[in-house]
């Protein structure tokens, strides 16, 4: 009698194992997954100096899609407007100084926005040079 309340007790307990695993098998498993953009837009802006009067920037884009690039002036007037094709673009601007404060550059994707603001302070430095003259 006890070897078969033994035998009963263990084949019922390896049974509720076998069901138990067979019904988390057939259960789908939660995945984890990456809510990161696999593909995030990108935009760099370099101040490359003076030309005279004007303001040298070089801008580098790689966008996933479509996209508008967009330079806004302090007192929100856009002095340029271009859409751009998906892919990598390196673009040179020459901008005239003139009472510009900042420059903005702005690349639009969709409904989303990414800028670049540079301060812009042009200082002139005035000299004067006082000598005696010679009678």
């Amino acid at each position: 009698m006890k070897t078969s309340k033994w035998l009963y007790n263990l084949l019922l307990i390896s049974s509720l194992l076998f069901a138990s695993n067979g019904f988390a098998a057939a259960q789908p498993m939660a995945q984890a997954t990456a809510t990161t953009d696999p593909v995030a837009p990108m935009i760099e802006v370099t101040f490359n100096g003076t030309e005279g009067n004007y303001l040298i920037f070089t801008v580098k884009t790689a966008t996933p899609s479509k996209s508008f690039l967009t330079i806004r002036t302090d007192a929100g007037t856009d002095i340029h407007r271009e859409a751009n094709a998906e892919g990598a673009s390196l673009r040179r601007f020459k901008i005239e100084k003139g009472e510009l404060r900042t420059v903005q550059f702005i690349l639009a994707i969709n409904r989303k926005q990414y800028a670049r603001t540079f301060k812009v302070n042009t200082s002139y430095t005035e000299q004067t040079d006082v000598e005696e003259a010679n009678r």
